[in-house]
This record gives C-alpha cells, structure tokens and sequence, in this order.
C-alpha cells in the first residue's frame, strides 16, 4: 500500500503544477552547464565539464550531462591545431628573384609569372 499513496502523492504534485525535486535539480545543473560551456570558450566536452561541475558543487554522471547538454543544444568547437606550412629553415637550392617585382616588359611574351596562394577553405 505504501507505493500507492507515494504515487498518490506524486500525481496530486504533479496536477497541482508543482515541479519535482529532480526537475528543480535539472534547471540548476542546466545553468551551471550553460555556465561551465562558456567559461571553457565551449571547448569541453562531457567528461571534462564533469569535474569543473563538481568543483562548482554539482555533481552529475556523465550520461545525465549529455542529456542535458544535447537538450540545450550545446556542442564543442573543434580546435584544429595550428600546422606550419611554410618550412623555410632548410638548406635546399631558392631560385633567385630576377624580376625584383618589376612586371613590365618591352614584348608579350618576355616574362612569364605565376601565383601559388592557395585559396581559403570555408570553415
């Protein structure tokens, strides 16, 4: 009988518009991952936001947080990490610069350039 009127209870909270204790713990721990998002330039993921929220006073497993997380719609940013591209520290024959970035010429045909930029990719 005991788990009838614990049931009871719950149904007379829930139709009087009360929230639950575990919703009202869901709305703190969502600001609190709102929060801990930003303030880590929204780079962590679940398992490292874990340990910033229980240095915050929330404690939460992990699956909870990913709930939560995909409930507000909140994804890290990828951070790609820089690669040189340019290795001029080598000891390999450079062409000289005959033109000295002087581009005129007397005929058609006597100077030949080109460009070796590589265009942007969108992000």
């Amino acid at each position: 009988m005991p788990r009838v009127r614990g049931l009871e209870e719950r149904l007379l909270r829930l139709a009087e518009g009360k929230p639950s204790k575990r919703s009202q713990e869901n709305a703190r721990l969502e600001v609190a991952i709102r929060a801990a998002h930003t303030r880590s330039r929204e780079t962590y993921g679940p398992i490292r936001l874990q340990p910033e929220l229980a240095a915050d006073g929330f404690r939460a497993g992990i699956g909870r947080i990913k709930r939560l997380r995909r409930k507000l719609g909140l994804r890290c940013k990828q951070v790609r990490k820089f690669k040189a591209t340019t290795h001029s520290n080598h000891s390999l024959p450079v062409a000289e610069n005959l033109l000295n970035q002087d581009f005129t010429t007397a005929r058609p045909g006597q100077v030949w350039v080109t460009d070796i930029s590589v265009p942007q990719q969108a992000a």
